[in-house]
């Protein structure tokens, strides 16, 4: 994916996306589409608080949580 740009953080149509977006912008983040990544956010975020709040255990789903989105969105290596 292209670098995101300041026609896509404009573009961002939720508040997380257009967080995402700017964020991304600084280079704090792999340069992700922010509408679907907020999305797929929001729908782990909601589905780990549904779980927790039946009673699963809330450490498991917050290490986990944590793991998926550092790898997801951590911003590309420096090192190539």
């Amino acid at each position: 994916m292209p670098a995101v740009t300041s026609t896509m953080v404009a573009g961002s149509e939720t508040p997380i996306g257009t967080r995402l977006a700017n964020v991304a912008v600084t280079g704090a983040f792999r340069p992700v589409d922010p509408q679907v990544a907020a999305t797929i956010l929001f729908t782990v975020l909601h589905s780990a608080a549904d779980a927790i709040a039946t009673g699963e255990q809330s450490q498991r789903w917050l290490v986990v949580v944590h793991d998926l989105t550092r790898h997801w969105l951590a911003p590309p290596s420096r090192e190539q």
